[in-house]
């Protein structure tokens, strides 16, 4: 089935308005229910976080830290500067050229000026 984007861009809000309702009717317990049922086809791996937040870092793990860290960072730093420069040259080929004053032309050929031919 092919919808319209229109008609694509209008899901959302339906839904967050159906979501609106039910919260009205039912309540909030109704969802917390619903979903301590529902079925999750990709369960969560198990992890023990009381374990994790109270582990003890060492130097080895700041520095893998660190170097995952400068490992994104890096590649980022230069995809930002690359972007600037390119938009920063697309920038000033956009430009639009300075105007010329008011006074242009006056007193570039003064020659022609002064050579004026008067017929009497």
């Amino acid at each position: 089935m092919n919808y319209s984007m229109e008609l694509q861009a209008r899901i959302p809000i339906a839904l967050c308005a159906l979501h609106n309702f039910m919260l009205k009717m039912d309540g909030p317990e109704a969802f917390a229910e619903e979903l301590a049922h529902a079925h999750d086809p990709v369960p969560a791996a198990p992890r023990n976080i009381s374990t994790i937040a109270s582990r003890q870092l060492n130097n080895a793990d700041l520095q893998a830290g660190k170097d995952l860290q400068n490992l994104i960072a890096e590649p980022m730093w230069v995809q930002y500067k690359d972007y600037i420069a390119t938009h920063a040259a697309a920038d000033e080929l956009e430009e639009e050229p300075e105007e010329e004053p008011d006074d242009a032309g006056v007193g570039e050929d003064e020659d022609d000026n002064n050579n004026v031919e008067m017929n009497v």
